[in-house]
């Protein structure tokens, strides 16, 4: 690994903890030392029951990029990961451009609304990246609430 990967890695690390630790309710551990291809599994500590995860994927690039240019960046990354898949828990990708800064993220173990109202894991074979800040967040842990909910009451 060059020392410029290594260090955009780094830098793509501690953005992600800055995020995911600007809300006291997540907790993460750092899963990097093990070979499934997420990087981070955030406990969401809430007022609800059962033990709430999902998974993050990390993701970089030194250079700016449209939304059209992260999509294909993170379906690259999708079919890496999903080779460890399917996880139990949902699973997002996280993505950063080094040189402007930018945060996009996407799932790839995403709750799915059946037709039937169920509300299921699914594996995503095709991406949609959206720009990453404290509002993605809010819905991220958001519809990760909702899942765990549906799956604890059934």
């Amino acid at each position: 690994m060059s020392q410029r990967t290594r260090l955009m890695e780094e830098r793509a690390r501690a953005l992600a903890t800055v995020l995911l630790t600007s809300r006291d309710d997540l907790q993460i551990t750092d899963l990097s030392d093990e070979d499934m291809g997420i990087a981070y599994l955030v406990t969401i500590h809430f007022d609800r029951p059962g033990l709430r995860q999902f998974g993050v994927v990390l993701r970089t690039r030194l250079s700016p990029v449209t939304a059209d240019e992260a999509n294909k960046v993170l379906k690259t990354s999708l079919a890496k990961t999903a080779r460890y898949g399917p996880f139990p828990y949902p699973v997002c990708l996280f993505f950063f451009t080094m040189m402007e800064s930018q945060s996009w993220y996407a799932w790839l173990m995403k709750p799915v609304h059946g037709p039937d109202g169920s509300l299921n894991l699914a594996m995503q074979q095709e991406i949609s990246s959206q720009p990453l800040d404290l509002a993605a967040l809010d819905g991220i842990v958001a519809l990760v609430h909702e899942w765990y909910d549906v799956t604890f009451a059934s």
